[in-house]
């Protein structure tokens, strides 16, 4: 009954066509076990790339289907997103199509994601890819097996910790040096699905969300609910839940983008 009623709400919410075509991808993605297959994004017909028995087909849905960011379009149109845990590029992806003329910066720290990034974004020249991590410091980070969810691509976490010497690592990197990417420009979405690092990139005490217009944060914990109230505070952002985000508007800029 539970999951019936799940699948009315998923109906009601994307409509009964996407709800199929959703419906048969996943049948694809389970069937299938090394070769990718691709889904429409339903903006102007682009396609794009899925693995297979992956999280992958989760992220798509969110992304192409609920459309999870079609709220923030309105603060991007022509300028700069930085796409922290960038996954394998949808979020990216959706901005490119639905802002042509803005900049992207996709960050992705897992080698397999990245891989998978770089198919995903290689049409758009707006999108610069790195594969890094965000945390509180430059330094090296390891992969952390113990808080990586398995089996669940989109979850990768990473310390500063080596737990054996065949770890893979990935460099870590301020979200300040990201914008000096563009040095000159004030960053008009920040986006952070960053697997509980967010603790640490907002710890980091150098000031640089006043260089910023709008958030979009997945928080993990109650640590980083509480870091972010303290770095965005009610007094100068307008933050509301949209789905598994927590987003906030710049108070100056609230009009301009809802």
């Amino acid at each position: 009954m539970v999951i019936f009623a799940k699948q009315l709400h998923m109906i009601a919410e994307i409509g009964l066509a996407k709800w199929i075509y959703f419906r048969i991808a996943r049948l694809r993605g389970t069937l299938r076990r090394d070769r990718v297959f691709y889904l429409n994004s339903f903006i102007g017909g682009h396609r794009v790339a899925v693995r297979p028995r992956t999280s992958d087909i989760h992220a798509y849905y969110q992304i192409f289907l609920q459309r999870e960011y079609e709220p923030l379009v309105n603060a991007v149109r022509s300028g700069v997103v930085i796409d922290c845990g960038a996954n394998v590029g949808y979020t990216s992806v959706f901005f490119a199509l639905r802002c042509p003329e803005a900049r992207i910066v996709a960050v992705e720290p897992d080698s397999g994601n990245f891989d998978a990034l770089a198919v995903n974004t290689a049409a758009f020249a707006q999108i610069t890819i790195y594969r890094m991590a965000i945390w509180s410091e430059e330094c090296i980070l390891y992969v952390d097996d113990e808080r990586s969810r398995p089996g669940l691509e989109w979850a990768r976490s990473y310390s500063p910790v080596r737990a054996a010497a065949d770890q893979e690592s990935v460099k870590g990197v301020t979200i300040g040096s990201l914008f000096g990417v563009y040095p000159s420009r004030t960053v008009d979405l920040l986006k952070v699905d960053i697997e509980g690092a967010e603790v640490e990139m907002l710890r980091d005490p150098a000031e640089w969300s006043s260089n910023v217009n709008a958030v979009a944060f997945e928080l993990h914990n109650r640590a980083a609910i509480e870091l972010f109230e303290a770095r965005f505070p009610q007094t100068e952002w307008m933050c509301f839940n949209s789905g598994e985000l927590t987003v906030g508007f710049r108070n100056t800029q609230v009009s301009k983008h809802l």
